[in-house]
């Protein structure tokens, strides 16, 4: 057990998003984050030819294979809903702590998982 398997979710996908913001200008690119958490998507990445809207995800390792979900999930009085990103989004980025690695994958590249 590592020390994040003790953080609550959400604040594993804040460190999730510190890592990933941190490397991702380390490698010199430009990350806008939107005022407040009403967006479809985590950050702007700005490369020499577009803007990208970014969803930043913590993914796990099974086996020999990361996996994350491609969907969000918000509690109501129902219970958990869950709602794919369809056009919300550019690229997921996916960071997986046990691997200490991260990966870019297309919105469009899979269903949900």
């Amino acid at each position: 057990m590592g020390p994040l398997d003790e953080l609550a979710t959400h604040e594993k996908g804040d460190h999730t998003e510190a890592v990933v913001i941190s490397e991702l200008k380390r490698r010199g690119v430009s990350v806008c984050a939107p005022f407040g958490d009403n967006d479809r998507y985590d950050l702007i990445a700005e490369s020499a030819e577009s803007l990208f809207r970014l969803q930043v995800k913590t993914g796990w390792l099974r086996e020999v294979v990361v996996e994350f979900s491609g969907q969000s999930q918000h509690v109501n009085a129902a219970g958990n809903t869950y709602k794919p990103y369809e056009d919300d989004v550019d690229f997921f980025v996916v960071y997986c702590h046990e691997l200490d690695s991260m990966y870019l994958v297309a919105e469009d590249a899979f269903d949900t998982g």
